[in-house]
């Protein structure tokens, strides 16, 4: 299996690359989750953020076409809303009132909160009011991107002797493109759906490995 991506600095080329492929400013429409220097966008129904988890098995068709359409599958960009439980733990208890007097919830996703901190960032732009969490690697890397239930439930529920918990839920990021730009893959927390952009070829392919995509405009309004 591949090894899950690595957190990068909120200072890297690939911040500043999102930043200006994506328009500056919120329309409700296709070509804010598609960069205008790709050529052709479609949409894929039933593959969206927030509580659509896939399998790895799954998601490997997609992994597969999007590896073939970039000359480097090996450094991708990968940005997850970081207002998933997952990633920092216990958000959803604090919220629901966890008592003050209990010790702090680590990351439920084990990772360094400092380190956390410095792949935050957030998009300037008038639109969803995300904050992100950007990670690098492998594309295929993007399946090991989620959670795993022995890493993240004994944390939350430290009396409840919970033992012999082995399932993984991927997480499909919200933003991920390769290095060279080839493609860009966008989603949200909000939607039932996602947005792949790229060459025609790659559209093509896609609609051929994968159900449910659909050729749209960049002017076509949101849902």
């Amino acid at each position: 299996m591949p090894q899950r991506p690595t957190l990068a600095s909120n200072t890297t080329t690939a911040v500043a690359w999102l930043k200006h492929a994506l328009p500056p400013a919120y329309s409700f429409t296709v070509g804010d989750w598609a960069p205008a220097s790709l050529p052709a966008v479609a949409r894929i129904a039933d593959l969206g953020g927030g509580d659509e988890h896939l399998s790895q098995t799954a998601l490997e068709p997609l992994v597969d076409v999007l590896a073939r359409h970039t000359g480097t599958p090996g450094s991708c960009s990968f940005c997850i809303w970081n207002g998933y439980g997952w990633i920092w733990g216990g958000i959803g208890i604090v919220l629901l009132g966890r008592p003050p007097e209990a010790p702090p919830i680590e990351p439920s996703s084990g990772l360094d909160p400092e380190e956390l901190a410095r792949a935050t960032f957030t998009m300037p732009i008038k639109g969803p009011d995300r904050d992100y969490v950007l990670w690098e690697g492998p594309v295929e890397s993007m399946m090991e991107l989620g959670w795993r239930a022995d890493d993240v439930l004994p944390r939350e529920y430290p009396d409840e002797n919970l033992t012999g918990l082995d399932s993984f839920e991927p997480q499909i990021p919200d933003l991920m493109w390769p290095a060279d730009g080839a493609w860009f893959f966008g989603t949200d927390t909000d939607f039932d759906w996602s947005y792949v952009s790229g060459t025609q070829a790659l559209i093509d392919d896609l609609a051929s490995s994968w159900p449910g995509v659909t050729a749209v405009s960049r002017a076509e309004q949101l849902d």
